[in-house]
């Protein structure tokens, strides 16, 4: 089990903002996570508040990302929308999957966000090595 998510260096883009957002997410779910007590629960009101927080904020990513897509020229641009919208809704489902518990334990919470953010890393290391190959 994770103790703080990290944003790995692979996939650092070094391009206007995006590093910085991708940084903001996980520092959202570093909160997420330190909101849990030492019995490692959290009520589960608390947590969809917090999720709220980053679905508004993957939402926003996403534009600017999909945006700069657009300007670069990425031909995968329309299968990374498929792929965001597919995240917003699994994080939609993480909401709705706690919501009628009391309280969650940490380890649902890992569970649940380690594969959503490994599959938004590996989906958007193919926009980095597209940036990559354009400004070697």
């Amino acid at each position: 089990m994770v103790d703080q998510f990290h944003l790995p260096s692979s996939v650092l883009f070094n391009y206007k903002d995006i590093d910085r957002e991708h940084q903001n997410l996980i520092d959202i779910l570093n909160r997420i996570y330190g909101a849990f007590g030492e019995d490692n629960e959290i009520r589960s009101l608390d947590v969809k508040a917090k999720v709220a927080e980053l679905e508004n904020a993957m939402a926003v990513h996403f534009g600017h990302e999909e945006q700069e897509m657009l300007d670069t020229g990425f031909p995968g641009l329309a299968a990374h929308r498929t792929h965001h919208a597919a995240a917003l809704a699994k994080v939609v489902a993480i909401v709705t999957s706690v919501q009628s518990r009391q309280s969650v334990k940490r380890a649902v919470v890992t569970a649940l966000f380690e594969p959503l953010l490994e599959e938004l890393f590996r989906q958007d290391v193919k926009f980095k090595r597209f940036l990559d190959e354009r400004n070697p």
